[in-house]
């Protein structure tokens, strides 16, 4: 017969083996009293183990809050370094744009010491041009511009 703890964490347990010399019946009264005595030991085992199971948990709560407060400052730098890298981006765009603007400029001026038919088609050409191009107003190019907080908002404030 084996008594012994179902209890995570608690390693116990009392054997009796039944031969021919000694049997259970004879026994049973040993094996009462082995089993009273033992409650005392048995609780302080039990009592350990959720003591010890209690504390893990609260390390890997901890370690866990641990985790998802690095992982949001990951999120905020890597958010930061996005956006920055867009208004970067949009800084060279339009750097290309005032220069794209400035080439317009310049042939417009130039335009007007053409005179007929070839300045019609060389309108119409211009034009054209512009219109491939798009919107080079520095005020779109910023409108598309996300904000790191837009991008991510942090979860805990108080780091």
């Amino acid at each position: 017969m084996v008594a012994y703890s179902p209890h995570p964490g608690v390693e116990w347990q009392l054997t009796w083996q039944e031969t021919s010399k000694r049997s259970f019946n004879r026994e049973f009264g040993e094996v009462i009293r082995k089993l009273e005595g033992s409650v005392q030991e048995l609780k302080a085992l039990m009592d350990a183990a959720d003591d010890e199971a209690a504390r893990k948990k609260r390390e890997q709560e901890l370690q866990w809050e641990r985790w998802r407060r690095e992982e949001d400052k990951r999120s905020e730098a890597k958010a930061r370094s996005e956006s920055l890298q867009q208004l970067s981006d949009i800084m060279a765009d339009w750097t290309k744009a005032l220069s794209v603007e400035m080439f317009f400029v310049e042939a417009e001026k130039r335009m007007q010491m053409v005179d007929g038919e070839r300045r019609v088609h060389l309108e119409s050409r211009l034009r054209l041009a512009r219109s491939m191009l798009g919107d080079l107003d520095p005020l779109s190019f910023i409108e598309q511009w996300v904000s790191p907080e837009e991008r991510y908002q942090r979860k805990f404030k108080d780091e």
